[in-house]
């Protein structure tokens, strides 16, 4: 999420424009205690689709633009240490000290604080990629079924009812099936009041009736504090639409491009290496990895 003055009014952007955001904005962090891991997992979590075309397959890696982007990534701190001291990131955003934050959204209230946190012009931009971003979903319990298995029709049977009306619910984390996504969103923005020893709606001391559930907040050590509220359905409608166009997120363990960058970058950003060499070395090796794999 960030400021729509300065990310753009639609959701989706590529590497190249976050760049052009820190560099325009100088003093402020782009995320708040922000590494160089952090930056290069966010640039590059769907960023990689901007050098590779699986259509054709060509690979990009030593361009002028992949090479600015492993300049930029190395512009970060290796690491950062912890301060206690440190600003809220609400408070640090609203200061523009930040400039990015990220959302997770596990159910119809969590995106409340966040757009407070940035205000009337809040945007979810996304994930920058080579088709303009998207939104990172991941999944609370997953499941697959082996091509080799010799009992797919009961593993179907077994998907069929884990998805089903009489599989159980997580507990937390959006349902996979619409109709349920859908009868949650109705249930979350319910207004639902406290009701008296008579089951009458009670009444507060200006004989308004008191919401259910108005009352949960959160409060950090600088002062900055939120109290969350009944979701409004423009709220519970924006998360829709995100879910909408979200895509899975794959662990670092199974992206075997993202894996090369990261292994060979590291002696750019360590100085052993020059921007050139470390570029021709990916590019070699993507280019490798996409022809036994395209």
């Amino acid at each position: 999420m960030g400021h729509e003055g300065q990310t753009g009014q639609r959701a989706g952007w590529t590497p190249e424009q976050v760049i052009a955001l820190a560099e325009a904005n100088p003093e402020a962090e782009l995320f708040d205690g922000a590494d160089r891991s952090d930056a290069m997992n966010f640039l590059m979590e769907y960023g990689e689709d901007a050098f590779v075309d699986w259509n054709t397959g060509e690979c990009g890696f030593d361009t002028e633009q992949f090479k600015n982007l492993l300049q930029f990534v190395r512009g970060f701190p290796e690491t950062v240490d912890y301060d206690p001291d440190r600003p809220s990131v609400p408070a640090r955003v609203q200061a523009g000290e930040v400039l990015l934050k990220t959302v997770d959204l596990y159910n119809f209230n969590t995106i409340q604080i966040d757009l407070e946190t940035f205000g009337g012009d809040a945007v979810c931009i996304g994930y920058p990629a080579g088709d303009g971003g998207r939104h990172a979903m991941t999944a609370i319990f997953s499941y697959a079924i082996t091509s080799k298995s010799k009992q797919k029709e009961g593993a179907w049977a077994f998907m069929e009812y884990i998805l089903g009306e009489e599989g159980g619910s997580n507990g937390m984390g959006f349902p996979t099936l619409r109709r349920r996504l859908e009868e949650s969103m109705e249930e979350a923005i319910a207004v639902k009041y406290v009701l008296d020893e008579k089951g009458e709606i009670y009444l507060d001391e200006n004989g308004e009736p008191v919401v259910l559930g108005n009352t949960s907040s959160v409060q950090y050590g600088d002062g900055w504090s939120y109290t969350y509220h009944t979701p409004t359905r423009q709220e519970a409608e924006l998360i829709l639409s995100l879910l909408k166009d979200a895509h899975p997120v794959f662990a670092d363990s199974g992206n075997e491009i993202r894996n090369i960058i990261v292994q060979e970058a590291e002696a750019f950003f360590q100085g052993q290496k020059s921007v050139e060499e470390v570029s021709k070395i990916i590019q070699n090796r993507v280019k490798l990895y996409v022809d036994e794999n395209w």
